[in-house]
């Protein structure tokens, strides 16, 4: 084999790395999540980590409704359910009586011990007023009479 077929191949090699992806020179971006600036590894990096990307993610309205059938999964209930929850509750909180809006959409409630759902709360009343109580019951009537002074 002559030197100048093997030279030929390694470029060949070497564009081919390249066109499929693998580490080209590093050029500056910005990370369109964080405004980072960072060094991109590939052709198609865009976000500077992968908590930036799934951030993104989240915040897209397929990521919300993605979120939102994985945990009515989990919970073991369906979309039907869920909405009759709105429809009864007003599509407000079930403590505060506050709106849920597109933007923050309430909670699913649920027992964790016998994994029951009770409904849907805010995420205030869900994750600071409802576990100063729900341990604790005699905290409610401690808490009425208090107000009622």
């Amino acid at each position: 084999m002559s030197l100048s077929s093997r030279t030929g191949r390694a470029q060949h090699t070497q564009a081919t790395v390249q066109k499929a992806g693998s580490p080209v020179p590093s050029e500056d971006a910005q990370c369109p999540q964080c405004h980072e600036r960072f060094s991109r590894t590939g052709n198609r990096q865009v976000y500077c980590s992968s908590a930036c990307r799934m951030a993104r993610y989240n915040a897209s309205p397929k990521g919300k409704a993605d979120r939102l059938r994985r945990r009515l999964l989990d919970l073991g209930i369906d979309r039907d359910i869920y909405d009759g929850f709105l429809h009864d509750q007003d599509n407000r909180c079930g403590i505060c009586r506050k709106p849920g809006t597109d933007k923050l959409r309430l909670a699913i409630d649920h027992n964790h011990v016998t994994g029951r759902v009770r409904g849907l709360l805010c995420r205030n009343c869900n994750s600071r007023v409802l576990p100063m109580f729900e341990n604790y019951p005699g905290r409610a009537a401690r808490l009425v009479e208090w107000l009622d002074r």
